[in-house]
């Protein structure tokens, strides 16, 4: 579509049983409303907004829920500073560059890393419009994004005022087509999360990645740049400085594992091997003294992420499917509930069969 429909918004509003408070599309006009940070205004032109590299925008909203519809090719970073992104209240959508082309990663309480390979062109941008809406609900802490005929829900608490921020990242402007905002009193809009809608499932990894506002996305950046400059305590001390939980926490202790996953997995499209490896032997200490603190009391969902993120972690950047398997099989016991083990579970099972068919026909 090339411009949003606000009556259908509130339609969606108005079928949760919600009455629709405000919407409005982002124009040269309404622009004005909003904060902008950067040496380089945004370019209007026709019903499209540019954000220049480096600049981002923001708006706080009174209202308890805050929908944005944005249609738009947005460019794919493979740096934390040049990381294009969409952020609602406590939740933020990514959009990151690997070796597959463009992948987008939905941060909250969780972080959902969708199926979805974007296809990029030459200069890293998607080949398609992206044509997705991300909905906040406040009183329900959730935050559900559609894409594609799917959606994906994460949860996150914000506080009275929920700010809407975009960042181009520092490489590459953004050209938004099209995007706009409706707020409401109550239950945001949203489709229901199903992420089996076309068939595939989402990524959920277990643990928390920073939200992608400028200060967290510097925060970020100084502390790998201290990391590889051969300093980690410095680098530790920086990156966990922004922790929302208390020290010595449970939830201190997976927020900072799941920060230096992060760093692991960045440092590794650096191509710094050796860094990667190291960052995430520090995680799996930290994630050792969470378990050695993890009461019994605690909620079993949240001593299971503690043996997720270490199955994580030993499976992708340690690779060492042994103690992987033995992680994800103490998180099961803590939580059967838990999709992710069983998921994990199965393709460690799925491969070792591989493995030994491929081997006895050797």
């Amino acid at each position: 579509m090339n411009t949003f429909s606000r009556h259908l918004l509130f339609a969606a509003f108005i079928a949760s049983g919600v009455a629709a408070s405000a919407g409005e599309t982002l124009t040269a006009a309404t622009l004005a409303a909003w904060q902008v940070h950067g040496k380089d205004a945004p370019a209007i032109s026709n019903q499209s907004v540019t954000l220049p590299a480096g600049t981002d925008i923001s708006r706080s909203f009174s209202d308890d829920s805050v929908q944005v519809h944005l249609v738009s090719r947005p460019f794919f970073g493979t740096k934390a500073a040049d990381v294009p992104a969409l952020e609602i209240g406590p939740v933020s959508l990514s959009f990151l560059r690997d070796k597959n082309g463009g992948a987008l990663i939905l941060l909250g309480d969780q972080t959902v890393a969708l199926p979805q390979a974007i296809a990029l062109d030459a200069e890293g941008r998607s080949t398609r419009q992206l044509d997705l809406t991300l909905a906040f609900d406040g009183p329900k802490h959730e935050a559900v994004l559609s894409l594609d005929n799917a959606a994906y829900r994460v949860t996150g608490t914000a506080s009275k005022k929920v700010m809407v921020a975009l960042s181009a990242g520092n490489e590459s402007g953004w050209v938004l087509d099209s995007m706009d905002v409706t707020t409401a009193p109550a239950a945001a809009a949203g489709a229901k999360a199903d992420d089996t809608t076309t068939g595939k499932k989402a990524e959920t990894l277990p643990f928390v990645l920073p939200a992608n506002t400028a200060e967290r996305a510097q925060n970020f950046t100084d502390a790998v740049a201290l990391f590889t400059a051969g300093k980690p305590e410095q680098a530790e001390e920086k990156l966990f400085a922004l922790n929302r939980h208390k020290p010595g926490t449970l939830g201190w202790y997976l927020e900072s594992a799941g920060k230096l996953t992060h760093m692991s997995l960045v440092l590794r499209q650096q191509y710094d091997l050796k860094n990667s490896l190291i960052v995430a032997d520090r995680a799996q200490a930290l994630l050792a003294k969470a378990e050695k603190i993890s009461d019994p009391k605690d909620r079993a969902k949240e001593r299971a992420q503690v043996h997720e993120l270490g199955g994580y972690l030993s499976d992708e950047l340690q690779r060492d499917p042994k103690a992987a398997r033995a992680s994800y099989e103490k998180a099961k016991q803590l939580d059967p509930t838990s999709q992710r083990a069983a998921r994990e579970i199965e393709r460690l099972d799925d491969e070792e069969a591989k493995a030994k068919r491929v081997g006895a026909k050797n």
